[in-house]
């Protein structure tokens, strides 16, 4: 007969592998974070509707008027730079005369497609600027809030505000709540 060998309990312990440290460190992170929060002042989320506040206190018209102001500025240049670039294929037409030859009728073709091309360009361009310009005026909405946010979320117990308009972007965050720091230090010990 065949001797088996068998292993007691004691002899069976497998050491944990690579899943298996990584989920105890999600846990301890986890648990590390709620223990953290609820030692925290402030474990509350408020919601804010930006777009609303913008519409209550008549911010919304102001951008809009300083944006129409630029967005009219911009049409007029690029109208001056159109008929501009108009006369010039003009000026080439009367100079070729009512029967231009092959190359000149190519000549005239191809500064048709660059005033195009050159219009297409300078109105993407504009409406960049534009895009920009409406981002400036909502960056500075944004920081002129930003102190009655903080004293509100202060005075509420708050620590995180999400902006429901912008489909729940944070728009503030307590520092204390951010465990960055306690993630990188976990990961670091394992």
């Amino acid at each position: 007969v065949a001797k088996q060998d068998f292993k007691t309990g004691d002899d069976m312990q497998r050491k944990p592998d690579n899943v298996e440290w990584i989920l105890v460190g999600i846990i301890l992170v986890a648990v590390f974070f709620v223990w953290y929060t609820s030692n925290s002042n402030n474990e509350s989320v408020a919601i804010i509707r930006l777009n609303e506040i913008a519409k209550e206190t008549g911010r919304d018209v102001q951008v809009g008027e300083v944006l129409m102001k630029e967005r009219a500025a911009l049409e007029s240049d690029l109208m001056r730079q159109q008929k501009l670039l108009q006369e010039d294929i003009e000026s080439k037409r009367e100079e070729f005369g009512e029967s231009p030859t092959p190359e000149q009728a190519k000549n005239l073709q191809l500064m048709q497609k660059q005033m195009q091309s050159r219009l297409m360009q300078t109105r993407q361009r504009s409406q960049a600027k534009l895009k920009n310009r409406q981002m400036e005026q909502m960056q500075e909405f944004m920081v002129e809030l930003q102190p009655i946010i903080i004293k509100l979320c202060t005075e509420g117990n708050y620590s995180v505000v999400l902006d429901q308009s912008m489909g729940r972007v944070v728009f503030y965050a307590d520092p204390l709540v951010d465990i960055t720091d306690a993630v990188i230090e976990e990961l670091n010990k394992q």
